[in-house]
């Protein structure tokens, strides 16, 4: 997949999280995770990873995530996406 610069970010328009596990401590809900993404030019997430400590739910959450993709010269681009997720609120 060949990225090109975009003029515009993907902006999110469908981004569930996933529910938290039932014995997580207080202080893991107000965490944030850091993912590095590839949105494609139909904006679904091509790929996913979080920088640090892999969450597998989150990454299984993200394959139903929806973005408008990336835009360059007005036409839809795949791109790059830095994002901060904190998952449980």
């Amino acid at each position: 997949m060949k990225m090109s610069e975009a003029d515009t970010l993907p902006q999110a328009i469908f981004f569930r999280r996933p529910p938290p596990p039932d014995n997580a401590p207080a202080a893991d809900l107000n965490k944030e995770i850091v993912v590095d993404m590839v949105i494609d030019s139909a904006g679904k997430v091509w790929s996913i990873k979080t920088v640090g400590e892999p969450d597998k739910d989150l990454i299984g959450a993200s394959t139903r995530w929806k973005f408008v993709p990336a835009l360059r010269l007005g036409c839809p681009v795949a791109s790059r996406l830095r994002l901060g997720v904190t998952p449980f609120q």
